[in-house]
């Protein structure tokens, strides 16, 4: 092993701290902070003009306008500024890897790929940092996620959208199962949405006779067979007796009365994500959905070919909808149902506030779309005592904007999730190619301390390493333009590596738990010059 993997990044930061420190045990940090002259809504319709939050340990501490500032917080003032509590997404739709053929029929629990409820997305999801960066960049920071693949999708998660893993991150492994009316793949069954409609009634009969004899086998085992246990029917048990709504996705309003008829038949209780197009039954959609939750992919103005008229290319029905789309959360407002807003459907993140704006020009009340985006999904998800106002012992996740937050001129100046802060910038093309082995010297208190980190991957999708003490360290990465951000967990706390890149060399600052550090790197081998397999560290 090189010499310059004993000196690596974990090395030379526990050598700043002092020897008799060490020796004491654990050394204890506090992540104190004081955003001070700053305008705080603290929740819809009630706003603090001047004020000051104080967050310690990822928790809010005070809040008010004459908060005494603690001796030992860091001060940040925000004059001009506003503070809101973090927007929360109660449906961000996470692509997973596509299965082959031989694995996907290798691992069923079902005789149909349709039916994955099985699925725990929490254990194999994607939790990518470009993702989460995206969704922070307009103010979201906490999400329900879920699958993007099968009919009976599986549990959904909730999880914060900092940085690090997910298990960092993970607020609920079990957030609800979620289904739609999804075909097959590949010309598989079911192939059409009749198709779809009869293996969801079936699936739904077999997993309530499948409950009702586990049930009875539990109670009283004593002269019963033992039914035959199915991984996709056992997930499926508490929807079926109708103790655990069923979270489904529709594509237009037509899906949702059909959801809702299925569910009246059988006797479960259902919540929805809807379509955009309620307005169109509006009435009947009152009568079978308390809550909703609404997308914002409202349409483009349609085009049309042909002069003076002729010709037209776009149907009556197009140009009707895509008048009515943004009044469409107006008409589910005025009908008494309670939403939430999501970005699921967005093809462009970044537009999220500006669809929600546009949707307040088409008449919502500005504080009506605010709750959308935090109180009422965090009633939804179970979090209000948590999430959804800037109070006293909530977490800590907050946006800081430079105007109304639903204004078109308002930028997201800094997000804080779990009390840690992120500064909002443009993300930008990758510049450059900035993969390969790095070597760095991080400089705090005087002193300097040499580390490596590795970038693999493809440009837009990096993969990062970090070795140190002779392990390698498994950490993620993300570029914008010539900026490379390298973050990774360690003894229950967040590194973080922001080099900005000159060619083959660099310069930047790190943060640990134990302090910030300026950096210096330059690149000791290109990423075509490493041997397939071992990450580059043939040195």
């Amino acid at each position: 092993m090189s010499r310059l993997l004993h000196r690596a990044l974990l090395c030379a930061l526990f050598s700043l701290i002092p020897t008799s420190l060490l020796a004491q045990g654990p050394v204890y940090t506090p992540n104190v902070h004081a955003l001070t002259n700053v305008r705080i809504v603290t929740s819809p319709g009630r706003t603090i003009e001047q004020g000051t939050v104080v967050v310690r340990d990822g928790l809010i501490e005070a809040v008010g306008a004459n908060v005494a500032i603690p001796d030992d917080a860091q001060v940040w003032e925000l004059d001009s500024l506003t503070v809101y509590a973090g927007l929360i997404d109660p449906a961000m739709e996470v692509k997973l890897p596509k299965a082959d053929d031989e694995d996907d029929l290798a691992n069923l629990d079902h005789h149909l790929s349709v039916v994955k409820s099985q699925t725990l997305l929490a254990t194999g999801m994607p939790f990518k940092a470009s993702d989460r960066e995206a969704r922070r960049a307009v103010g979201i920071t906490t999400a329900r996620m879920l699958s993007n693949q099968g009919a009976f999708r599986g549990e959904a998660a909730i999880a914060n959208l900092g940085k690090g893993d997910l298990s960092y991150n993970l607020i609920e492994g079990e957030a609800g199962q979620v289904a739609a009316f999804s075909t097959a793949k590949g010309g598989g069954y079911p192939g059409s949405l009749m198709g779809v409609v009869a293996v969801m009634r079936q699936t739904l009969h077999d997993a309530q006779w499948y409950n009702q004899a586990m049930t009875s086998f539990e109670a009283n085992p004593r002269g019963l067979k033992r039914p035959e246990q199915n991984a996709a029917l056992e997930a499926l048990r508490s929807v079926a007796s109708g103790q655990e709504e069923l979270l489904f996705i529709t594509d237009d309003v037509l899906d949702l009365l059909r959801a809702h008829e299925l569910a009246a038949e059988l006797g479960l209780s259902l919540s929805y994500i809807g379509s955009g197009e309620e307005y169109k039954r509006i009435d009947e959609v009152k009568t079978m959905a308390s809550q909703l939750v609404l997308p914002v992919h409202f349409p483009k103005a349609p085009g049309v070919s042909g002069e003076e008229g002729k010709d037209l290319s776009v149907s009556l029905e197009k140009l009707r909808h895509w008048d009515n789309a943004p009044k469409n959360p107006t008409a589910v407002y005025d009908a008494g149902i309670e939403f939430a807003f999501t970005a699921h459907g967005l093809k462009d993140i970044g537009k999220f506030r500006e669809k929600v704006s546009e949707a307040i020009q088409a008449g919502l009340p500005h504080d009506a779309a605010l709750a959308s985006c935090t109180t009422v999904p965090a009633k939804m998800l179970g979090l209000s005592e948590q999430m959804g106002r800037v109070e006293t012992g909530m977490v800590a996740n907050l946006v800081v904007t430079d105007g109304a937050i639903f204004d078109p001129d308002t930028k997201v100046r800094a997000v804080w999730v779990d009390g840690n802060r992120f500064e909002v910038q443009k993300i930008e093309k990758p510049e450059g190619d900035p993969r390969g082995t790095w070597d760095y010297v991080a400089l705090a208190g005087g002193a300097e301390y040499p580390g490596t980190v590795i970038l693999g991957g493809e440009l837009g999708a990096l993969t990062a390493t970090v070795v140190a003490m002779d392990e390698e360290i498994p950490a993620e990465a993300t570029q914008s333009g010539s900026t490379v951000s390298v973050v990774f967990s360690m003894m229950g706390g967040q590194f973080t590596l922001d080099l900005n890149i000159n060619g083959d060399n660099a310069d930047g600052s790190g943060s640990s738990p134990f302090g910030d550090f300026s950096l210096t790197a330059t690149r000791v081998k290109k990423h075509s010059d490493s041997k397939p397999g071992n990450g580059g560290l043939d040195r």
